[in-house]
């Protein structure tokens, strides 16, 4: 007889294909997350479609992992290699 903790952890492992729902960031957390390849550090926009925040400067996209954002240069990817960078207004 399975206890109701195994029957939750058996039905959770399933071979059933589950969607990854969007991950969202709280508006002043993502205000203090900044481009770490860039010099000028400019801020990230969240793409919660792709779960990733993006870089407008260098096109680079971070995922988001189980709420958590990877901002290690080595995990990101291009969005797209042919577009031109936004350059940042110093004001």
């Amino acid at each position: 007889m399975m206890s109701k903790q195994d029957e939750a952890g058996a039905s959770s492992t399933g071979n059933s294909a589950e969607t990854v729902a969007p991950q969202t960031l709280d508006p002043w957390f993502l205000e203090l997350l900044a481009c770490p390849n860039c010099e000028a550090h400019p801020p990230l926009t969240l793409d919660a479609a792709r779960n990733t925040l993006n870089c407008a400067v260098c096109r680079l996209a971070f995922p988001i992992r189980d709420g958590i954002p990877i901002l290690l240069i080595d995990e990101a990817t291009v969005l797209n290699p042919d577009a031109v960078p936004t350059t940042l207004s110093r004001t």
